[in-house]
């Protein structure tokens, strides 16, 4: 997803609990910048921006409806990730059907109800110990790059 100017998004700083993939270079990275009430991010947190939210412009609050997941305090989180990179440590949750909360017993739920082949895939594995496993064998093989895949602890 490319941040155009006037884009609306809904930030979340998150705690890193594990990094099961990551790219190793960030192709298209198109960093947003995080408002300066969540800087500083910790070297053990990361940001993200979800598009859709509200804001306030000029005296007028201003919705845009996204398909932007709900992400809850407290909640650890499976989510596929465009960047990440750079001092800010911020990456855009490139669609929304692409984050999924992580049950107590390591089960995978879809914030959104919205399906893709991602998501599907994901979904089809159960757990997050069978994705782990999955990605596991996958860093065996040789690989091209991707998307940064991490899961998210608690936000902050």
């Amino acid at each position: 997803m490319k941040a155009e100017p006037g884009m609306i998004f809904t930030w979340y700083k998150f705690l890193n609990v594990s990094i099961m993939s990551q790219a190793s270079k960030c192709e298209p990275c198109d960093a947003v910048a995080p408002p300066a009430n969540l800087l500083p991010i910790d070297k053990t947190e990361f940001a993200v921006a979800v598009p859709g939210g509200t804001a306030t412009i000029a005296g007028v609050a201003v919705t845009v409806r996204a398909g932007d997941p709900l992400l809850k305090p407290n909640e650890r989180y499976l989510v596929f990730l465009n960047g990440v990179q750079g001092p800010d440590r911020t990456g855009v949750l490139a669609r929304p059907e692409w984050a999924f909360r992580v049950s107590a017993d390591g089960g995978l739920i879809q914030v959104v109800g919205k399906r893709s082949l991602l998501s599907d895939d994901v979904l089809s594995f159960g757990s997050l110990d069978a994705i782990r496993e999955h990605i596991r064998m996958l860093h065996a093989k040789p690989t091209s790059a991707g998307s940064k895949v991490g899961v998210a602890g608690s936000t902050i």
